[in-house]
Protein backbone atom coordinates (compact mmCIF):
# COMPACT_ATOMS: atom_id res chain seq x y z
CA UNK A 1 0.00 0.00 0.00
CA UNK A 2 1.35 3.56 -0.91
CA UNK A 3 0.08 6.86 -0.67
CA UNK A 4 1.02 9.45 -3.14
CA UNK A 5 0.33 13.33 -2.53
CA UNK A 6 0.68 16.45 -5.20
CA UNK A 7 0.98 20.11 -5.44
CA UNK A 8 0.62 22.10 -8.54
CA UNK A 9 0.37 25.56 -9.03
CA UNK A 10 -0.47 26.81 -12.74
CA UNK A 11 0.55 30.13 -13.30
CA UNK A 12 -1.96 32.57 -15.45
CA UNK A 13 -2.17 32.18 -19.53
CA UNK A 14 -1.35 35.61 -21.95
CA UNK A 15 -3.61 35.36 -24.80
CA UNK A 16 -3.02 38.10 -27.15
CA UNK A 17 -5.87 38.73 -29.39
CA UNK A 18 -6.64 40.40 -32.48
CA UNK A 19 -9.98 41.05 -33.64
CA UNK A 20 -10.62 42.39 -37.47
CA UNK A 21 -14.33 43.37 -38.33
CA UNK A 22 -16.07 45.17 -40.90
CA UNK A 23 -20.08 45.85 -41.70
CA UNK A 24 -22.17 45.07 -44.84
CA UNK A 25 -25.71 46.48 -45.47
CA UNK A 26 -28.14 46.50 -48.79
CA UNK A 27 -31.09 48.13 -48.71
CA UNK A 28 -33.97 48.55 -50.79
CA UNK A 29 -37.00 50.80 -50.80
CA UNK A 30 -40.26 52.38 -52.40
CA UNK A 31 -40.58 56.13 -53.35
CA UNK A 32 -44.47 57.65 -52.83
CA UNK A 33 -44.04 57.99 -57.20
CA UNK A 34 -43.32 53.91 -57.70
CA UNK A 35 -39.69 54.11 -58.12
CA UNK A 36 -37.24 51.24 -56.17
CA UNK A 37 -34.18 52.30 -54.99
CA UNK A 38 -31.55 49.58 -54.40
CA UNK A 39 -28.08 49.74 -51.91
CA UNK A 40 -25.68 48.78 -50.52
CA UNK A 41 -23.40 50.38 -48.17
CA UNK A 42 -20.47 49.11 -46.03
CA UNK A 43 -17.99 50.30 -42.99
CA UNK A 44 -14.37 50.21 -43.54
CA UNK A 45 -12.09 47.70 -41.93
CA UNK A 46 -11.97 47.71 -38.50
CA UNK A 47 -9.04 46.16 -36.02
CA UNK A 48 -8.95 46.07 -32.43
CA UNK A 49 -5.65 44.67 -30.14
CA UNK A 50 -6.16 42.85 -26.82
CA UNK A 51 -4.42 40.84 -24.55
CA UNK A 52 -6.69 38.77 -21.87
CA UNK A 53 -4.84 37.16 -18.90
CA UNK A 54 -6.20 33.87 -17.32
CA UNK A 55 -6.30 33.57 -13.30
CA UNK A 56 -3.96 31.56 -11.08
CA UNK A 57 -4.77 28.09 -10.56
CA UNK A 58 -3.63 25.98 -7.44
CA UNK A 59 -4.48 22.14 -7.94
CA UNK A 60 -3.85 19.21 -4.37
CA UNK A 61 -4.36 16.02 -5.61
CA UNK A 62 -3.78 12.56 -3.13
CA UNK A 63 -3.27 9.41 -3.96
CA UNK A 64 -4.22 5.64 -2.34
CA UNK A 65 -2.47 2.74 -3.53
CA UNK A 66 -3.67 -0.37 -3.08
CA UNK A 67 -1.25 -3.31 -4.34
CA UNK A 68 -2.50 -5.41 -6.95
CA UNK A 69 -6.12 -4.37 -6.21
CA UNK A 70 -6.41 -0.57 -7.74
CA UNK A 71 -6.24 2.98 -6.22
CA UNK A 72 -8.22 6.20 -5.21
CA UNK A 73 -7.55 8.86 -6.55
CA UNK A 74 -8.99 12.77 -5.21
CA UNK A 75 -7.93 15.99 -6.56
CA UNK A 76 -9.10 19.54 -5.66
CA UNK A 77 -8.47 22.57 -7.84
CA UNK A 78 -9.23 26.16 -6.82
CA UNK A 79 -9.48 28.93 -9.12
CA UNK A 80 -10.88 32.38 -8.51
CA UNK A 81 -11.99 33.68 -11.81
CA UNK A 82 -12.92 37.02 -11.01
CA UNK A 83 -9.17 37.57 -11.35
CA UNK A 84 -9.10 37.25 -15.09
CA UNK A 85 -8.12 40.58 -16.62
CA UNK A 86 -8.37 42.38 -20.32
CA UNK A 87 -6.07 45.05 -21.31
CA UNK A 88 -7.04 47.49 -24.06
CA UNK A 89 -4.23 49.97 -25.81
CA UNK A 90 -5.81 52.96 -26.00
CA UNK A 91 -9.26 52.65 -24.25
CA UNK A 92 -8.93 53.25 -20.64
CA UNK A 93 -12.65 53.70 -19.15
CA UNK A 94 -13.46 50.41 -21.37
CA UNK A 95 -10.83 48.13 -19.75
CA UNK A 96 -12.09 49.54 -16.42
CA UNK A 97 -15.48 48.94 -16.86
CA UNK A 98 -15.13 45.26 -18.18
CA UNK A 99 -12.52 44.57 -15.71
CA UNK A 100 -14.95 45.77 -12.71
CA UNK A 101 -17.67 43.73 -14.18
CA UNK A 102 -15.55 40.27 -14.29
CA UNK A 103 -14.18 41.28 -10.48
CA UNK A 104 -18.19 41.64 -9.57
CA UNK A 105 -19.74 38.96 -11.87
CA UNK A 106 -16.91 36.48 -11.22
CA UNK A 107 -15.99 34.34 -7.72
CA UNK A 108 -13.84 31.87 -6.59
CA UNK A 109 -14.37 27.82 -7.55
CA UNK A 110 -13.69 24.79 -5.85
CA UNK A 111 -13.34 21.90 -8.86
CA UNK A 112 -13.54 18.20 -7.16
CA UNK A 113 -12.64 15.24 -9.11
CA UNK A 114 -12.67 11.64 -7.20
CA UNK A 115 -11.58 8.35 -9.20
CA UNK A 116 -11.21 4.67 -8.22
CA UNK A 117 -10.02 1.65 -10.25
CA UNK A 118 -10.30 -1.86 -8.96
CA UNK A 119 -8.22 -4.53 -10.64
CA UNK A 120 -9.20 -8.23 -10.40
CA UNK A 121 -7.43 -10.72 -12.63
CA UNK A 122 -6.89 -9.27 -16.01
CA UNK A 123 -10.33 -7.24 -15.61
CA UNK A 124 -10.19 -3.25 -14.49
CA UNK A 125 -13.10 -1.73 -13.31
CA UNK A 126 -13.50 2.39 -13.03
CA UNK A 127 -15.65 5.09 -11.69
CA UNK A 128 -14.85 8.75 -11.52
CA UNK A 129 -16.95 11.69 -10.10
CA UNK A 130 -16.40 15.80 -10.72
CA UNK A 131 -18.20 18.15 -9.17
CA UNK A 132 -17.59 21.72 -10.52
CA UNK A 133 -19.00 25.01 -9.07
CA UNK A 134 -20.28 27.88 -10.98
CA UNK A 135 -17.46 30.81 -11.71
CA UNK A 136 -20.26 33.55 -11.41
CA UNK A 137 -20.69 35.21 -7.79
CA UNK A 138 -24.77 35.49 -8.28
CA UNK A 139 -25.23 31.66 -9.03
CA UNK A 140 -24.92 28.85 -6.93
CA UNK A 141 -25.74 25.85 -9.03
CA UNK A 142 -23.08 22.92 -9.13
CA UNK A 143 -22.20 20.96 -12.18
CA UNK A 144 -21.70 16.94 -11.47
CA UNK A 145 -19.81 14.76 -14.07
CA UNK A 146 -20.38 11.04 -14.01
CA UNK A 147 -17.89 8.58 -14.98
CA UNK A 148 -17.61 4.67 -15.33
CA UNK A 149 -15.42 2.10 -17.11
CA UNK A 150 -14.45 -0.98 -18.02
CA UNK A 151 -11.11 -2.45 -19.13
CA UNK A 152 -9.08 -5.28 -20.23
CA UNK A 153 -5.48 -6.02 -19.57
CA UNK A 154 -3.39 -8.72 -21.63
CA UNK A 155 0.36 -8.88 -22.49
CA UNK A 156 -0.03 -8.14 -25.97
CA UNK A 157 -3.02 -5.96 -25.88
CA UNK A 158 -5.11 -3.46 -23.74
CA UNK A 159 -9.18 -2.91 -24.24
CA UNK A 160 -10.86 -0.25 -22.71
CA UNK A 161 -14.34 0.93 -22.27
CA UNK A 162 -16.03 4.33 -20.95
CA UNK A 163 -18.72 6.39 -20.11
CA UNK A 164 -19.30 9.85 -18.74
CA UNK A 165 -22.45 11.94 -18.04
CA UNK A 166 -22.07 15.61 -17.60
CA UNK A 167 -25.09 17.85 -16.37
CA UNK A 168 -24.54 21.27 -16.23
CA UNK A 169 -26.98 23.84 -15.18
CA UNK A 170 -26.71 27.32 -15.77
CA UNK A 171 -28.90 30.67 -14.95
CA UNK A 172 -28.92 33.05 -17.79
CA UNK A 173 -31.19 36.84 -18.89
CA UNK A 174 -32.18 36.18 -22.27
CA UNK A 175 -32.86 39.64 -23.11
CA UNK A 176 -33.56 42.94 -21.45
CA UNK A 177 -36.38 45.00 -21.09
CA UNK A 178 -36.54 48.48 -19.66
CA UNK A 179 -39.97 48.28 -18.22
CA UNK A 180 -40.77 45.10 -17.09
CA UNK A 181 -38.69 42.92 -14.67
CA UNK A 182 -35.85 40.56 -16.46
CA UNK A 183 -36.90 37.19 -17.17
CA UNK A 184 -34.25 34.81 -15.73
CA UNK A 185 -34.23 31.22 -17.85
CA UNK A 186 -32.56 28.19 -15.71
CA UNK A 187 -30.78 26.19 -18.72
CA UNK A 188 -30.15 21.92 -18.11
CA UNK A 189 -28.29 19.59 -20.49
CA UNK A 190 -27.43 16.68 -20.03
CA UNK A 191 -24.37 15.19 -22.27
CA UNK A 192 -23.46 11.69 -22.89
CA UNK A 193 -20.15 10.46 -23.88
CA UNK A 194 -19.12 6.93 -25.46
CA UNK A 195 -15.37 6.09 -25.85
CA UNK A 196 -13.61 2.87 -26.86
CA UNK A 197 -10.12 1.90 -26.82
CA UNK A 198 -8.19 -0.93 -28.41
CA UNK A 199 -4.28 -0.85 -28.01
CA UNK A 200 -1.75 -3.42 -29.13
CA UNK A 201 2.00 -3.98 -27.42
CA UNK A 202 4.78 -5.18 -29.96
Amino acid sequence: QAVRLGLAVHTPTAFSLEDAFRTDMAYNYTLPDGEVVNGFAESPDGLFEYRLRTPWRVIGSGGFIINKMGFLSAELEYVNYGNSEFRYDGFIDAERNVNNSIANDFEPALNIRLGGELAYEIFRFRAGLGIQQSPFSNDDTINNTYSAGFGIREQNFFLDFAYRLRQNEELFIPYQATNSPEQLVTNKGSFNTFAFTLGFRF
